[in-house]
């Protein structure tokens, strides 16, 4: 799945006429620029900061060829040794977290400059609505993908004209599922490419037997039933429904050990939560863990739950979360909400679970 992307981001030879100009003039705005034509990544998320469109573009960004590859992400004070780390060139403006016309003549700017001829949108919506300003200044293949928020943008009326937009603008629209593509292609409305691209999980990493038993005696765990969080602390991600449901699990589990992986704005109401209903002593939060360290967060539990929920109206809702799939690879069920995509690759959960959740299918004793 890693790969994906390469096959959509360097256009065919010769170039195909698409949607994506729809009669627009494209002038040659491009500077001559020794080397390969580059992808120009504009991610308006991206490490160091921490979330799973981060780790989708971070992790995609890696399959190109570093040379043929520049990253243009928002400024961030903690930035430097990552991109200095980064196997490819990472440009840090702000106009990778705007949408306006002067965003767009500063990516534009960026593209020729760098010698880039496509551009990959990873969070595509709103802001790939430049497209048209980079294709002035001699871009000429425009990938964008969607996740879940353009699901919901798409049932209100402006919201679905932006999404439209979005789409009509590029050569290739990427999804994540077949609901979200039907979806899609009703707002649409014309002669857009689809192609499905999901996030990738490195299964050398995360898999059974990952590090989990040493962490466990590490922080003295021992044989306690442990459900686990790796999310954002976002109310989106539902960690509070899991802290309310915790007393009524420690009557059937006693011992058992809610891990809440992450941070976020939310993280002081959920440990505020916690003590309220009493669960403090089983419920840990480990803050933001190393990325090195995740598989053995996994591999320390015994089941993964992330009850998402559809926020904001139904504008915000989980896309195919890649910390779900993490777990997965790594042998646990996974329980996720019912709002968003995860339900479309997994199977209905038993009725004693929860009316609104959804499990994968069981997986290999561990």
């Amino acid at each position: 799945m890693l790969l994906g992307l390469v096959d959509y981001s360097f256009p065919p030879d010769p170039p195909r006429e698409g949607p994506a100009g729809q009669g627009e003039p494209r002038r040659a705005g491009r500077q001559e620029v020794p080397g390969p034509p580059r992808t120009l990544i504009v991610a308006d998320k991206f490490p160091p900061a921490v979330g799973g469109i981060e780790t989708f573009a971070r992790h995609l960004a890696a399959a190109l060829p570093p040379d043929r590859v520049v990253v243009v992400a928002p400024p961030r004070a903690d930035a430097a040794h990552h991109d200095a780390a980064a196997p490819f060139e990472v440009v840090r403006d702000r106009a990778a977290a705007v949408t306006t016309t002067g965003s767009g003549a500063a990516l534009a700017r960026i593209a020729a400059t760098t010698g880039a001829t496509t551009v990959w949108f990873p969070a595509a919506t709103p802001r790939s609505l430049v497209a048209p300003v980079l294709r002035r200044a001699g871009v000429d293949w425009v990938v964008s993908s969607t996740h879940g928020h353009e699901f919901g943008w798409s049932w209100l009326p402006g919201g679905r004209s932006i999404v439209r937009a979005v789409a009509r603008r590029a050569d290739v629209v990427t999804y994540l599922t077949e609901v979200s593509l039907r979806r899609l292609r009703a707002v649409a409305a014309g002669p857009v490419r689809f192609e499905q691209l999901t996030g990738g999980v490195d299964v050398d990493r995360f898999r059974p037997g990952a590090g989990g038993a040493c962490l466990r005696r590490h922080h003295g765990w021992g044989g306690r039933p442990i459900v686990v969080c790796v999310a954002r602390l976002v109310t989106r991600k539902g960690q509070d429904a899991l802290i309310r449901a915790w007393p009524a699990v420690l009557r059937r589990h006693p011992g058992a050990l809610l891990l809440i992986v992450g941070h976020g704005p939310a993280a002081h109401r959920l440990r505020h939560l916690a003590h309220e209903v009493d669960v403090c002593a089983d419920v840990c939060f480990t803050g933001a863990v190393p990325d090195e360290a995740l598989p053995a967060y996994l591999d320390a539990a015994d089941v993964f739950a992330m009850p998402s929920r559809a926020h904001a109206l139904g504008l915000d809702r989980e896309g195919l979360g890649v910390a779900a799939l993490e777990a997965a690879a790594t042998g646990l069920p996974v329980i996720t909400g019912a709002a968003g995509e995860h339900p479309r690759w997994s199977a209905p959960a038993r009725p004693a679970w929860s009316s609104t959740a959804r499990t994968s299918p069981p997986s290999p004793p561990r």
